[in-house]
């Protein structure tokens, strides 16, 4: 027969002391396959049964300092891009499977929910868009719901600025970027919270000597953000958009011609500058956890200037002296404002 064993209550009686830990912030969290969707419901939008993409841009391994739309939106299921940034125009273009990818044209594009193109209608072309270095994320929408948003068959595209630190008065990041064909590209940003203000700004100098003769490009990108917390339910903002740019185009090849040097520019006077500015007021009240009222409301002031040959042959003619006036042969001068 086994020997039993009493303890004692005192024995048996463990003491339990409870240990509060401090608070822990994670920052740099990244995520894995970096595409998910929309929650069935997202800032007051119902995204339920509709089809739609999110790229996170932290858990992307791409060359954000070049805008690479490849790297970045290739995860997109039937998307097309036209890489033109520097080679005439000043943003690269995104179009999905069937439609012209060229400036997006065909593809209504946002900036933190509101519009950021030449024209809502007629014009629909985009001159400016947020470096991918400031984009947190970017929301896709494809399919007739996309519609609610403009006219633009395409679908959506979304670039969501990064918002900044809501935990410190100031935290401030630069990146310095340098590459081949003369790239520098020096990107700045800061942010905070400070009381009931939050803010985040970010600028990007960007040249580049370019991969043809003719073909140098300088761009300043800039935006800033302010919001004030008026209470728990309700808070407003203001936010700055800018771009400023001087783009020299090296001029179209016949197929000869690029056989012959792909590298060869045989046009000199090329030019484009698309100054950019768009100033938008956001609003948000916050009625119960399930009713929520946001107003977003954008003005957009920019121009496109042009100076080049584009009518008879076309911008790949080579510069030549026009025998009546012993002088070269004259451009096309353009101004539009949006």
């Amino acid at each position: 027969m086994g020997n039993t064993e009493n303890s004692s209550p005192a024995e048996s009686d463990s003491i339990h002391t409870a240990v509060t830990l401090n608070e822990v912030t994670v920052n740099g969290i990244q995520s894995i396959s970096g595409m998910g969707h929309m929650r069935e419901v997202h800032d007051g939008i119902i995204y339920s049964g509709k089809k739609n993409e999110v790229l996170i841009l932290d858990s992307l391994n791409a060359n954000t300092a070049q805008n690479n739309p490849r790297q970045v939106l290739g995860k997109i299921p039937g998307s097309n891009y036209s890489e033109t940034e520097g080679g005439g125009f000043p943003s690269n273009g995104i179009g999905f499977r069937g439609l012209n990818p060229t400036q997006s044209i065909e593809t209504n594009t946002r900036q933190n929910g509101y519009n950021i193109t030449a024209d809502l209608y007629g014009y629909p072309e985009s001159y400016y868009l947020p470096p991918l270095e400031a984009v947190e994320r970017i929301e896709v929408t494809r399919g007739a719901s996309s519609l609610q948003f403009g006219p633009q068959f395409g679908g959506v595209i979304n670039y969501i600025i990064q918002n900044g630190n809501t935990d410190k008065p100031f935290e401030g990041t630069v990146q310095q970027t340098s590459g081949s064909f003369g790239l520098f590209n020096s990107y700045t940003l800061i942010g905070g919270t400070l009381k009931k203000w939050h803010y985040f700004a970010y600028s990007q100098f960007k040249d580049i000597t370019g991969w043809r003769p003719n073909s140098q490009v300088k761009q300043v990108t800039g935006f800033a953000r302010i919001e004030y917390k008026v209470s728990e339910k309700f808070k407003a903002g203001l936010e700055y958009s800018l771009l400023r740019n001087t783009i020299h185009m090296a001029g179209g090849l016949n197929d000869s011609e690029f056989y012959q040097n792909s590298q060869q520019s045989v046009r000199a006077r090329n030019w484009l500058s698309s100054p950019w500015n768009i100033v938008a007021l956001t609003a948000q009240y916050q009625f119960t956890e399930t009713t929520i009222l946001t107003l977003k409301s954008a003005l957009n002031i920019s121009a496109r200037n042009l100076v080049w040959r584009n009518e008879d042959d076309g911008i790949q003619t080579p510069d030549s002296i026009s025998p009546v006036t012993n002088s070269y042969v004259l451009r096309e001068v353009e101004h539009e404002g949006f």
